[in-house]
């Protein structure tokens, strides 16, 4: 590997070897080395900027020096090298071989860049429907967009979304049968494949944790049936605090906890068919919510147990380190889109 480093370094040296060193042509033979061998492009970057400004007269090293910053940004970011391409063609007009490779690599540069600009318009289509009772506080829309859930009179119920009196009104409602397990008007959830739905309890009389504020959280069949439980829990009367989310097989189940002794909040994870809560966060956060490939949650930072938020990070479904990927100053309800490659959050 040194021997071919050092062969192109030789022919890089010997563009500018006859006829003897100069200052600039050594200094630019610095700069490429840099560039070419040691990889080391912003420090190149700048020493083709320092050449440029100390030897304006030398018209040759200039365009030389101009040419290879963008090079430089054409390995970091297409459009600086666009930039720097075009300024070789606006400036050094004369130095005929380096306006052509300069011209060579911008028409390159502009047809990717092309292909990068064309996004489709965010353009999205709202269609306003009628339904036949309230709407509720928690609302979530089946994974294929057909219909939705909601709870009414201590009931769970599922809306088509198109119904047969034509567009603009829903279907007609169907209960969703939970035995004698009353669900929240707050925190739904659907498993990804559409086959199952997770909700809050509503405390139970009879339940010995009733005077401390626990609510248990249950799974049932999105056909309706006997709900399992599936954990018990404190979240404080803080509505943010009672999302909760399924993974996309509907095996796992992400919710947060909130510690009266410490005053903290935390994300945990437990398997649906009973197990041992796995606690995934150090830091204070809420909720959380499985990627579409269930490999990763992403979730709200949580500042006193859920009357203030912060912003927005991501982590493995199995622990891991905590990523920052959106700076926010009060951020809640983040949702994934369908590929998995953004999130979207209210701030």
């Amino acid at each position: 590997m040194r021997t071919i480093l050092a062969v192109l370094f030789l022919s890089i040296v010997l563009v500018f070897s006859v006829g003897g060193q100069t200052a600039s042509k050594e200094k630019l033979n610095k700069a490429i080395y840099l560039e070419e061998v040691s990889g080391e492009l912003q420090k190149a970057i700048q020493e083709y900027e320092k050449i440029i400004k100390d030897y304006p007269d030398e018209r040759e090293v200039a365009a030389t020096a101009q040419f290879h910053i963008g090079l430089c940004y054409e390995k970091q970011g297409l459009k600086q090298a666009k930039l720097a391409y075009q300024k070789v063609l606006d400036d050094y007009p004369e130095q005929k071989d380096k306006v052509e490779q300069a011209r060579l690599r911008l028409n390159g540069i502009k047809l990717v860049l092309a292909e990068e600009d064309v996004v489709p318009p965010l353009n999205p289509k709202f269609t306003r429907i009628n339904i036949p009772t309230e709407l509720a506080w928690s609302v979530k829309l089946s994974p294929d967009g057909s219909s939705f859930i909601q709870v009414s009179d201590d009931q769970l119920w599922k809306v088509p979304v198109k119904g047969t009196l034509g567009v603009g009104y829903a279907g007609t409602p169907v209960k969703i049968s939970t035995a004698d397990k009353k669900p929240d008007r707050i925190g739904l959830a659907w498993s990804k494949n559409g086959k199952w739905i997770a909700f809050n309890g509503q405390p139970e009389a009879s339940s010995e944790n009733t005077s401390k504020g626990n609510q248990s959280i249950y799974v049932v069949s999105s056909k309706g049936g006997t709900p399992k439980k599936v954990y018990e829990n404190y979240r404080d009367q803080r509505t943010v605090n009672y999302r909760i989310d399924l993974s996309p097989n509907g095996e796992k189940f992400a919710f947060s906890m909130v510690d009266t002794h410490k005053e903290e909040q935390h994300i945990y994870i437990v398997p649906v068919q009973g197990g041992q809560a796995k606690r995934l966060t150090e830091m204070q956060s809420r909720e959380p919510v499985f990627s579409p490939d269930g490999k990763i949650i992403a979730f709200v930072e949580d500042k006193n147990m859920g009357r203030g938020g912060g912003g927005i990070y991501t982590i493995s479904a199995g622990g891991g380190i905590p990523v920052l990927i959106a700076e926010a100053v009060n951020a809640s309800c983040p949702v994934w889109s369908p590929k998995g490659d953004m999130i979207a959050y209210l701030d």
